[in-house]
């Protein structure tokens, strides 16, 4: 069941809410451009807390923009700027990554090499089983990594570090 699905097409982005980054819904879809901080996040509104598995989706483009990274980011378990995990795409250096960003900033826990092209469509899926974060793309398995705790206490959202990613269409459900 959809708990939240946004595809931009009303020109509004609701169900969001920016943190960092300046967001803005263009030509049907969620575009952001990073700050002096460098790190993107705009979290989603939900009802309540998540269930303890969720499938977080999202369908994007990474945009060539000067001076900005090549990349893309889903947020889960988030609870502030500095306190969360995420999967992300590189496009600029072809690799899917698991992570968890705290105070000493991104650390990447395990990463897969693939090429991924700048300016194409791309899809990517994260589902949550409890303490579990699997990554799929096109309905592909990527990787998986077991984070020993449970994923659901937190907020989820879209991001980047130090990236300018669009997104098409966003969808969360159970």
């Amino acid at each position: 069941a959809t708990i939240m699905g946004e595809d931009f097409s009303s020109g509004t982005a609701e169900d969001f809410k920016p943190v960092l980054g300046t967001w803005n819904v263009r030509d049907g879809g969620y575009e952001v451009t990073p700050g002096a901080e460098g790190d993107t996040i705009s979290t989603i509104s939900t009802d309540g807390s998540l269930p303890a598995e969720f499938v977080l989706s999202a369908r994007l483009s990474i945009r060539t923009v000067p001076d900005f990274n090549q990349n893309a980011v889903l947020i889960f378990d988030y609870y502030g700027p500095t306190d969360f995990k995420f999967v992300s795409l590189h496009a600029g250096q072809n690799k899917w990554r698991i992570g968890q960003r705290d105070a000493s900033g991104w650390n990447f826990l395990i990463e897969k090499e693939e090429t991924i092209e700048a300016g194409t469509d791309l899809e990517m899926a994260i589902d949550i089983q409890g303490s579990v974060v699997t990554v799929w793309s096109w309905d592909v398995f990527l990787l998986s990594h077991d984070f020993g705790t449970a994923l659901n206490g937190g907020q989820v959202g879209v991001g980047s570090k130090k990236g300018s990613p669009r997104f098409e269409a966003v969808q969360l459900a159970r």
